[in-house]
């Protein structure tokens, strides 16, 4: 039998847990786009905390019928900046034209 205390506390701990893991992760800013006259590209960009500027950027793409999101865990994984794209057409990134 576990109290409704006990049960709070352990809720609590794995909270605390998951936030003290998050704050070690490298900083995933939100979805950007670069845009042209007819097109609209997604990216989601990685830097950790202790990165330097002076640092090679990793690109990562996506294959078919995927997005960006495909490699956020190995984003939070690196070191390094990283920015990983959404194709024309997946993700949050526009189709375009077709003539283009």
């Amino acid at each position: 039998y576990i109290s409704a205390r006990m049960h709070l506390l352990f809720h609590l701990s794995v909270l605390l847990l998951q936030i003290a893991t998050a704050m070690a992760l490298p900083l995933i800013r939100p979805d950007s786009i670069i845009s042209s006259a007819n097109l609209a590209i997604s990216y989601v960009e990685s830097c950790p905390h202790d990165a330097n500027t002076d640092e090679t950027v990793t690109l990562f793409i996506h294959g078919l019928d995927s997005s960006s999101h495909t490699w956020r865990r190995v984003q939070q994984s690196l070191t390094t900046p990283t920015i990983a794209i959404d194709c024309r057409g997946c993700g949050n990134s526009d189709l375009g034209d077709h003539d283009e």
